[in-house]
């Protein structure tokens, strides 16, 4: 947020005490650590760990000409991708279990919005201007579409795919051998965030009050019954056991059960 890293307390939420040397201004993303520690990050290359005492601990980075976007934490380690700060390229830091990070550009993409690693191992990212590309090999081979709008958000699936969904109500289910296809979505509106409940029911969240359920091959708009302005976006979705939390732009936390 605007002031820094919030913590939901179950009724409101609470400022994170953040280091003060830091510029709360520059943080654009957060991420839990295998050790309960939080991993923030953001622009002019800033990478933070938060140890669960409070006590935090920045990376030290080949080089800061780096806007950072979103992480990837898994027992691999840590990747995170971003765009140059200098040029229109897409860029990533790797800092994989027991090597220092490494900063790379990538060439063949704009911004990068949102990273994944699917079940095979690949380490798929997508972005700005339909980017959408795989990070684990030399080449950094993009993945061909038609590239229509920009991609911000990906989640992998459990039979190897992945859902990828974008600007003006973009959605893409890519194969386990990489071969994306446009779904029909029920909204032209932009497509924030994607997540997988534990059901493999895929649901997005979308810019003016809009939740989207994957219904076969169709995202299908669910209604939000609850008092927002129009212009309210949905930055998040969360789908738990039995329910569903997304937050809003407004700071609302949702929580609600679809109904049948």
């Amino acid at each position: 947020g605007a002031l820094g890293a919030y913590r939901w307390a179950g009724s409101d939420w609470t400022l994170v005490p953040l280091p003060g040397w830091l510029d709360h201004g520059v943080l654009r993303g957060i991420a839990s650590l295998p050790d309960g520690a939080l991993l923030l990050y953001g622009e002019r290359g800033t990478v933070l760990a938060l140890s669960t005492s409070g006590e935090a601990q920045p990376w030290r980075l080949p080089d800061d000409d780096i806007n950072l976007r979103a992480a990837l934490v898994d027992r691999s380690g840590i990747i995170l991708v971003g765009g140059r700060r200098s040029r229109p390229k897409g860029a990533c830091v790797e800092a994989l279990v027991g090597r220092p990070p490494t900063v790379r550009t990538i060439e063949t993409t704009a911004t990068l919005q949102s990273v994944a690693r699917l079940s095979s191992g690949a380490v798929i990212a997508c972005g700005d201007d339909g980017a959408l590309v795989r990070l684990d090999v030399a080449t950094s081979a993009v993945i061909p579409w038609g590239r229509t709008g920009h991609l911000l958000a990906i989640v992998a699936r459990s039979d190897g795919g992945a859902f990828v969904v974008g600007s003006g109500g973009h959605a893409l289910s890519l194969s386990p051998n990489l071969q994306a296809n446009l779904e029909a979505v029920q909204t032209t509106r932009d497509l924030t965030s994607v997540a997988i409940a534990q059901d493999g029911t895929a649901w997005a969240a979308s810019t003016e009050r809009r939740i989207l359920q994957r219904r076969g091959t169709t995202w299908a708009r669910v209604p939000v019954d609850i008092p927002m302005e129009e212009a309210t976006s949905i930055l998040t979705v969360h789908p738990l056991f039995d329910c569903i939390r997304a937050v809003a732009s407004d700071g609302q936390l949702i929580e609600g059960r679809p109904s049948t």
